[in-house]
């Protein structure tokens, strides 16, 4: 990173520098303002000062044109009156040419004139002007006296002018005739008035005027934009002035001709004047005024205001810098305990001095920090927590996994052994039936034995057979109720064992243990059912025993005591058909009971198909568990690993 983006990016230069523009532009404004309003009123005083010195000219002007034709007007008055009298002296007739000359010596008129009607001069003091006639041409200078001839009542007075044969100033009065029509004109030299307007005259105005030094030069250019009058100090500028007068001829008219006035700032060379243009009698009246004074003490003044405000905007820039390293100290200090936090140390804290917006920056910061350094303590602890809770859940979950599928094989078991109980009662009845079937056929035989004697022995034979046959029947009817009894405990059991695992499912197992409650019940009453039925056939199985000895012993007694053996052989007949009925009722019993059993596994087969569906779904559920469980967990070890990885210090 160069200089420029290390500035660029420094917060205290870029408020210094947002300052300085600020300041530069505030000063730059203050300064060109008092740069234009010293230029402004410079150039106003400059106008005031040329527009007193034009009015004083005016002034001095109208004054000296008052007392020229003041004094014109008295020499006028002269000259009527000797006019006069010379029209009365002619009316007399006492007057000839040579008079006129001893007259003019006398009374200083210089030419006296006298026509008759037709304008042609008949007297006057020059005789060589005798027969000159008025001219009838307009543009003439003598025209205007010709109305005389046609009113002798009327007086022509000329301004003094320059005479055309002599170019001298002369003044020309005429008044009629008195005796007949004719004029009688008096003429003067009229130096006198030359003499006071070179005394009083606008051109001595002028001399005087310009005689300052502060004026550069004074003219006066007609609606011709000639140069009639000018100061003596305008010869120095003379050749650029006609030019300007050249170039600027529009502009000239219109002062000229609209009265408005103009100001500039020339250059001539090498000086500088300050030009004022202002309508004249018809006229132009231009003033220079010296400015070479003004323009040097307007420069000083404007380099004297720029290095002010060179030394303010250094000054003003130090204590913006002094200022600004104050606001941004505590900035910077900022930035790098942000730095230090980014680095994983979260142990600074920002020492604060101030009370102000900054201050307040920091406190927040600092109690920001705090927080954080909470937070993270949380997260640790939260997250061993967090561990050790889902290690616990991920070994419940197993567990459960576990349970359901141990329930899932014990209502296999369950429905296994009820069917082998169903088939165990199904043959207990039937060897049961058999059993009745050979006690009815012992105890018919043994009632036919009185009419079948002479069959006895055979009979006998075949008694004892059946007897030992009904021994045998006995005995496996002994064993398949010790086996119902096995079986009824093992169901019992795992009935039992189905109802802890149905409350373990919930909800969805409730129906199964509904199931499973009526199973148990079924269990404990098979087995009472079975331990009678064991009784029962302990007291067949006697009897029987009985039966068979006597019936073996009948072949070894006389014939005098086969009636005897009969009667005992047919009460143990009577015992064992009583005691077969109890074995077929309760067989009978048992075998509702079975179809119980049968009906009530039915419904546990439907149970457990819709339980192991649901245990299906619960093990898919509980499989989905463990793998977000590991997950959380995982998630949980690497969130850990990198706040340990960034945080370095809390």
């Amino acid at each position: 990173m160069n200089l420029v983006e290390k500035l660029r990016s420094n917060l205290r230069f870029k408020l210094v520098a947002l300052m300085m523009v600020i300041l530069v532009l505030v000063v730059t404004t203050i300064s060109g303002y008092l740069i234009y309003k010293n230029h402004t009123e410079t150039m106003a005083n400059f106008r005031r000062q040329g527009e007193v010195l034009a009015d004083i000219i005016k002034t001095s002007s109208m004054n000296a044109e008052t007392a020229y034709k003041q004094a014109e007007n008295v020499l006028e008055q002269d000259m009527i009156a000797e006019a006069k009298l010379l029209a009365n002296l002619v009316a007399a007739g006492d007057i000839n040419n040579q008079d006129l000359i001893k007259l003019s010596k006398e009374t200083g008129i210089d030419e006296f004139w006298i026509t008759d009607g037709n304008g042609t001069v008949t007297l006057t003091n020059f005789t060589d002007g005798l027969g000159f006639t008025f001219p009838d041409d307009p543009e003439a200078q003598a025209y205007p006296f010709r109305a005389i001839l046609d009113n002798p009542d009327k007086v022509v007075a000329q301004k003094a002018m320059v005479r055309d044969v002599d170019n001298t100033l002369f003044k020309f009065v005429g008044v009629g005739r008195l005796d007949k029509p004719g004029i009688v004109q008096v003429g003067m030299d009229a130096s006198v008035l030359t003499t006071l307007n070179e005394k009083i005259g606008l051109q001595k105005i002028i001399d005087q005027v310009s005689s300052q030094e502060a004026i550069s030069y004074i003219t006066i250019i007609d609606k011709n934009l000639q140069i009639t009058e000018s100061s003596s100090n305008y010869k120095k500028f003379k050749a650029e002035l006609k030019n300007y007068v050249k170039k600027n001829q529009g502009m000239l008219g219109q002062v000229i001709k609209n009265g408005e006035y103009k100001t500039q700032l020339l250059e001539l060379k090498n000086d500088y004047i300050y030009e004022i243009i202002v309508p004249y009698n018809g006229m132009a009246l231009r003033i220079g005024l010296d400015f070479n004074e003004t323009a040097a003490a307007m420069n000083e003044s404007r380099n004297r205001v720029i290095m002010i405000s060179i030394i303010l905007l250094l000054i003003a820039g130090l204590i913006i810098n002094f200022f600004a390293k104050r606001i941004t100290g505590p900035i910077l200090d900022l930035v790098e305990v942000s730095q230090t936090v980014a680095a994983g140390d979260f142990s600074q804290k920002i020492e604060i001095d101030s009370e102000d917006e900054i201050g307040e920056l920091g406190e927040s910061y600092n109690y920001m920090l705090s927080t954080i350094r909470q937070i993270i303590k949380d997260i640790y602890e939260n997250a061993e927590h967090l561990e050790t809770v889902l290690q616990e859940a991920t070994a419940s979950v197993t567990q459960v996994n576990q349970n359901t599928n141990q329930s899932r094989d014990s209502i296999g078991e369950v429905s296994k052994v009820i069917g082998e109980v169903s088939t165990t009662i199904e043959e207990l009845s039937d060897r049961s039936h058999d059993i009745y079937s050979a006690g009815e056929k012992t105890f018919s035989e043994i009632k036919n034995t009185d009419q079948k004697i002479e069959y006895g022995n055979r009979i006998l034979d075949d008694a004892i057979e059946s007897m030992k046959n009904l021994e045998n029947k006995v005995e496996q009817i002994g064993e398949i109720s010790n086996t119902i009894m096995e079986i009824t405990e093992q169901t019992n059991l795992l009935a039992l064992n189905a109802a802890i695992e149905a409350a373990r499912a919930g909800e969805q197992g409730r129906g199964f243990a509904v199931v499973a409650d009526e199973i148990r019940e079924l269990a404990e009453r098979s087995a009472t059912s079975t331990q009678k039925i064991q009784d029962i056939i302990n007291g067949v199985k006697g009897a029987t025993h009985n039966m068979r000895e006597i019936t073996i012993g009948t072949e070894e007694s006389d014939e005098n005591s086969i009636v005897d053996i009969f009667d005992s052989i047919s009460e143990a007949s009577n015992l064992i058909t009583e005691n077969m009925d109890d074995v077929i009722e309760t067989s009978e019993d048992q075998a509702s009971k079975t179809e119980e059993t049968s009906a009530s596994t039915e419904e546990i087969w439907a149970s457990t198909e819709e339980i192991n569906s649901k245990f299906e779904e619960v093990a898919e559920s509980v499989s989905h568990l463990q793998d977000m469980l590991e997950q959380i967990a995982k998630d949980s070890e690497d969130l850990v690993d990198n706040i340990d990885d960034k945080v370095t210090n809390i």
